[in-house]
């Protein structure tokens, strides 16, 4: 089991690792929109049109997408003034809980997120400059909620594993 548990780790690190990256690749792209927008906003009175909705969209992609690799690197807020003081079965315990709700808690965003996308592909929705349909940009959410709930299933069972351990 372990051998799986560690398989499952190194998949789950590296999808998380290739999110991010492309994440990352859309801030940039995003940077460079604003930049464009406001320069010519500024200096060639002519902005880009619909720039603001495409910002927008690609927020949602580069949030869902990084999520999961900050999850992976433990980049997240921590406070843990009282726990640190518990001895470490107890924190792994602690860990495994408020992981597994955690679990629960992105299973019903990443659930919900697939209703919402078979609901806008029937609808049809579009933005109202630029005329770009939502669902793509909801099924990337999906991804990376899915991926985020499989970084934190891969900590609740190393949590767990400790737990067993100390």
């Amino acid at each position: 089991m372990t051998k799986v548990a560690k398989v499952f780790a190194r998949v789950i690190q590296s999808a998380s690792t290739v999110s991010h990256r492309i994440g990352i690749s859309i801030l940039l792209a995003m940077m460079f929109l604003t930049a464009a927008d406001v320069f010519g906003r500024y200096f060639l009175n002519r902005p880009i049109v619909g720039a603001y909705e495409v910002q927008e969209y690609l927020m949602v992609c580069v949030v869902s997408l990084t999520l999961a690799y900050c999850a992976v690197e433990k980049g997240h807020v921590v406070v843990d003034i009282l726990v640190s003081r518990f001895p470490q079965r107890v924190q792994a315990i602690i860990g495994a809980i408020t992981t597994l709700l955690g679990v629960c808690l992105c299973s019903v965003i990443t659930w919900q997120a697939v209703a919402y996308v078979q609901r806008m592909l029937g609808s049809g929705l579009v933005s109202a400059t630029l005329k770009i349909p939502r669902y793509p940009f909801i099924g990337v959410l999906v991804f990376g909620m899915a991926l985020f709930c499989l970084v934190l299933v891969k900590d609740f069972f190393e949590f767990l594993s400790r737990a067993v351990r100390k």
